[in-house]
């Protein structure tokens, strides 16, 4: 009798214990189904009903919905209650969405939940353990904060002894252990080819921090941070082709990367290239074609290049400085807009090999030739004013000045 009790009250429990499983299950898909359909109200209704049960993504979901003000008034006091209950069970968004909240603090109009760098440490390191590559990320940048606000003076002798390893009681920014424990958790999220993380490590490198200045390492890692577009990626890298350091001068590369950024609204790449105009700097030409979207399929940007080289690899040589972009042409058309950015002294050489590749149809489609930079103070009050407008202390000045002269 007694173990047939048992074997009726454990199969008693398995069945209201999946019995449970299941009917949370349905309202957590109701709750998405109508969530899906826009209808907040009702899918907060049966997420917290799932929640109630225990579910974690179910308490996820309403801390976002608390976060946003969707189904409910906003409010940051529960959207940060249930972040944490999720966060408890391992939910690793919601520890990644508590890490962020204590690194930047939350606001709902009423109540304030103020930074807490403990805190956001704390859950961003729970969150990058189970493998959120952002996660990495923002502690590379609370590590990166830490390290240039900490005063040096107020390490304890037993870290300072640490940090100091070179021994000539000055700790360099190289020896900075927050900075260096930013470049390990940035590479983290770099081998995951998070385009902010592959930025930062350009600029650690360019700047020294956590690691030895290397321009060569900043190249490499913006180099593939602009895969990811970024306008400060593109500034950076364009800055150090313009003026060669980790790589050979590459003016009409780096025209070309500035205007990538300035596009994007990037002030100081309007204002660089206005420079350009002003002082009267060629920086190389822009050969222009319209192309088939089956030619820009076959031959990508980083491809057409190396296909303009192959030809005659020893002759074609130069053309490897060259730089290819494709963009979209007029919004009707069926062509893309091929952009090649070459030195000056390439220009007719580089649309004689670009005619071989070109396919037979395309033969008699005559390449416009465009100069990079030159003497034109119009064409740097234009670049000036994009860059005025948005309030640039240079350009702004620089504008007053070329505008006399105008």
């Amino acid at each position: 009798k007694t173990k047939s009790l048992t074997l009726l009250l454990a199969l008693t429990f398995l069945f209201l214990f999946s019995g449970s499983s299941v009917v949370f299950g349905d309202d957590f898909q109701n709750g998405s189904d109508a969530y899906q359909r826009e209808d907040y109200k009702e899918a907060f209704k049966w997420y917290q009903l799932a929640a109630e049960q225990g579910f974690a993504q179910a308490q996820y979901n309403l801390g976002i919905m608390y976060g946003k003000g969707k189904g409910v008034p906003q409010n940051a006091d529960k959207a940060l209650a249930f972040y944490s209950r999720a966060a408890r069970q391992g939910h690793a968004v919601a520890q990644y969405n508590l890490g962020r909240i204590y690194q930047n603090g939350l606001s709902d109009g009423k109540n304030q939940i103020t930074p807490n760098s403990k805190q956001a440490e704390y859950y961003l390191q729970r969150a990058a353990a189970q493998g959120i590559i952002n996660a990495h990320h923002q502690l590379g940048m609370l590590y990166y904060n830490f390290g240039l606000q900490i005063d040096v003076k107020s390490l304890n002798s037993k870290d300072l002894q640490s940090w100091d390893t070179n021994k000539d009681d000055v700790i360099s920014p190289q020896e900075n252990q927050y900075l260096r424990d930013a470049h390990d958790h940035f590479l983290l999220a770099a081998q995951g080819n998070h385009g902010p993380a592959l930025h930062a490590l350009g600029v650690m490198y360019l700047q020294g921090h956590g690691v030895q200045n290397d321009p060569g390492k900043a190249v490499h890692w913006l180099k593939k941070a602009v895969a990811f577009p970024q306008p400060d990626s593109y500034y950076n890298l364009a800055q150090l082709y313009e003026t060669g350091h980790g790589t050979e001068v590459n003016l009409s590369r780096a025209f070309m990367l500035y205007q990538q950024a300035a596009r994007m609204s990037h002030a100081p790449s309007q204002y660089n290239i206005g420079l350009f105009y002003y002082q009267g700097r060629r920086a190389g030409s822009l050969i222009s074609v319209n192309v088939t979207e089956e030619f820009a399929h076959q031959h990508s940007e980083k491809q057409i290049i190396n296909d303009m080289v192959s030809r005659n690899p020893q002759q074609n040589a130069v053309l490897t400085q060259a730089t290819a972009l494709y963009r979209p042409s007029n919004p009707n058309s069926p062509f893309r807009m091929l952009n090649i950015f070459v030195n000056k002294e390439h220009t007719q050489f580089a649309v004689q090999v670009l005619r071989e590749i070109l396919p037979s149809d395309a033969i008699n489609t005559k390449p416009t030739i465009t100069h990079l930079g030159g003497d034109d103070p119009i064409q740097a009050s234009a670049w000036w004013t994009l860059a005025a407008e948005q309030k640039q202390p240079a350009a702004q000045q620089a504008l007053s000045l070329v505008n006399r002269l105008l």
